[in-house]
């Protein structure tokens, strides 16, 4: 779903039961610092566009946290995406069927909007693709002034690791914090993805569900994909059961930090990472079924080559955190993180690294079958954009060469 240029798709796009009311009603919204949770949703810490006091960060933001002040200057698209749309990228080969005749036995839920009606017959020629169908539409939200939030994210990134890794224990490792500016939302939605399927076989059947059912709409059959539906209505408010609060995309900003420097400011164990069970690759949610191999690609000179993007990823994070009983949390592939620490490997005196996604996923081609590999997209990037070291203290960002 990367290849989409939507943002990055999230399989679980709830949130927990456990977090305020305030913030369920609402789901993942612009001013979130988020992570990849490694289930295929983000787990929410905090919100930087609110006061210490509000109802989502109460008890939840570093000390001294102050918010970040801004005008209310967001974009929303209200119907990004029409009642019954089916959004997937053309490698993936969806072929979509109206069902005509609904079951006059089932009695499904009340307010399905006419364009879904009985649902879809849908199926793929490919072998590996992903789809998400949004019965009830979605719309889209953006901040307009990213410039802001990358730069209150510079100051406060080591703060935010400090305080997440350290006193909320979280172990955060090599996945980056992600400051949320964009977001895609829904009501109710169904996803499916497949990978090494048998080529044609890939079906499956979407419908209303019957009244009383956990969720509103259902695979009623499928075969060779993994496929669900949501949210469920345990997870549902009941005053806010038709509102947009599911977050199939967002868009952000990706924070990393310099191990030197955090080392010396947070007092737990470091270890070499490459002494312990860890697969840069190796996350149990990755958007796309499979990416391209690295002998498919050119390396640039000054990327390291001789190494798989594997090898390579790993030795950028040589000194990550953790305790010293505890191993780091699941890590969970992201482009944009990936380009982060390399950026971060080519200034290593920089103590904070912030990337926007939309600079990275843009570098996928509209011809990509799948996911560049890291030397490839790394390749891409140095084509399209240079390292600025914009405080060599501080940070190092991404420009582009034309600029």
């Amino acid at each position: 779903m990367l290849l989409i240029h939507s943002g990055y798709p999230l399989w679980r796009p709830g949130v927990t039961d456990d977090l305020p009311d305030s913030y369920r009603k609402v789901g993942v919204s612009i001013g979130d610092v988020v992570a990849h949770d490694g289930q295929g949703g983000v787990e929410y810490f905090f919100n930087v566009l609110y006061s210490s006091h509000d109802d989502r960060n109460l008890g939840r933001v570093p000390e001294d946290f102050e918010p970040l002040v801004l005008p209310w200057d967001i974009t929303t698209a209200l119907y990004q995406h029409s009642p019954g749309s089916v959004i997937s990228s053309a490698s993936s080969k969806i072929a979509l069927q109206k069902i005509i005749n609904c079951r006059s036995h089932d009695h499904p839920h009340t307010g399905v909007p006419p364009e879904f009606g009985c649902g879809f017959f849908l199926a793929s020629g490919a072998n590996e693709g992903a789809v998400l169908v949004v019965p009830e539409g979605s719309r889209r939200e953006d901040h307009r002034n990213e410039d802001a939030f990358e730069d209150y994210a510079k100051k406060n990134a080591m703060c935010w690791f400090r305080y997440i890794n350290g006193v909320r224990g979280r172990r955060l490792s090599g996945n980056a914090l992600i400051l949320v500016t964009g977001v895609d939302k829904t009501s109710n939605w169904a996803m499916a993805s497949f990978n090494g399927a048998e080529t044609g076989f890939v079906t499956m059947e979407m419908v209303p569900s019957p009244s009383g059912a956990q969720t509103k709409y259902q695979f009623q059959q499928f075969a060779q994909a993994n496929a669900h539906t949501g949210p469920i209505g345990t997870s549902r408010l009941e005053c806010s059961s038709n509102q947009s609060n599911q977050c199939t995309f967002l868009r952000g900003i990706r924070a990393v930090v310099g191990h030197s420097r955090w080392s010396s400011k947070v007092s737990v164990k470091t270890e070499n990472v490459q002494e312990t069970s860890f697969d840069a690759t190796g996350g149990s949610f990755v958007p796309c079924g499979s990416r391209a191999s690295n002998n498919q690609s050119n390396s640039p000179s000054s990327s390291p080559s001789s190494k798989s993007s594997s090898s390579s990823f790993s030795a950028s994070l040589d000194a990550a955190v953790t305790t010293e009983r505890i191993p780091p949390r699941d890590f969970v592939y992201d482009p944009c993180t990936t380009v982060a620490y390399y950026l971060l490997e080519q200034v290593p005196e920089a103590s904070v690294v912030t990337v926007r996604d939309n600079h990275i996923l843009g570098l996928i081609q509209p011809d990509d079958v799948c996911l560049p590999s890291d030397e490839e997209l790394l390749h891409r990037m140095q084509q399209r954009f240079k390292i600025v070291r914009e405080n060599g203290r501080y940070t190092s960002i991404l420009r582009a060469i034309n600029d």
